[in-house]
């Protein structure tokens, strides 16, 4: 597939999606009350075919739930939908937004959980807000705005950062977050 098909496709636009809720809903707590029953309901999702309107709701649903789980700061929502050995990788500092010693590998839940609290002293009150997702049915890419202010300075920071993920049943396995939206397509073989 293209680059050109991506931009042809169903790029999904993530602007009403509601990533401020201060408390878990009511499927969150079932979800962390029953793990097998999400496992299986993500299961299930990553069988829709991507350009299926249940599974682009469902989809469009999920990444508003873990975008509120992150900015609460409340990773064991965030973390049913993660495989435990999760490898996540940053791989572009997004325009000298992150900090550069963030760069590398992140193994875990533990490692992820490591990350933040690294970027969370550099960025006490980061927030993430999904604008867009293109969903290629293993693979997802969102584009996300990094908002906040520098822990030390106050310096506020608004930054696009390009995301991708790797689902294996309906679990996340592998996140990479890129500086580029052509570096994160590349990730996922879309290059021209």
């Amino acid at each position: 597939m293209s680059q050109e098909n991506v931009e042809h496709s169903d790029r999904i636009q993530l602007a009403a999606v509601n990533v401020t809720r201060q408390k878990r809903t009511l499927e969150e707590r079932v979800q962390l009350r029953f793990p097998a029953l999400a496992h299986a309901f993500a299961r299930l999702l990553s069988r829709l075919s991507p350009g299926s309107r249940l599974r682009r709701l469902l989809m469009v649903r999920r990444v508003g739930q873990e975008g509120s789980a992150v900015n609460r700061r409340d990773f064991d929502v965030l973390f049913a939908g993660f495989d435990p050995a999760i490898d996540y990788e940053i791989v572009g500092t997004a325009g000298g937004a992150l900090p550069p010693d963030l760069i590398g590998h992140y193994h875990g839940h533990r490692g992820y959980r490591d990350m933040w609290s690294a970027m969370l002293e550099a960025f006490e009150d980061l927030t993430l807000h999904p604008e867009e997702m293109t969903d290629l049915g293993d693979r997802l890419i969102l584009v996300v705005r990094m908002r906040g202010h520098g822990t030390g300075s106050g310096i506020p920071i608004s930054q696009l950062l390009f995301q991708t993920f790797t689902l294996r049943g309906g679990m996340v396995v592998k996140q990479q977050d890129f500086g580029t939206l052509d570096e994160a397509l590349e990730a996922v073989g879309l290059s021209e």
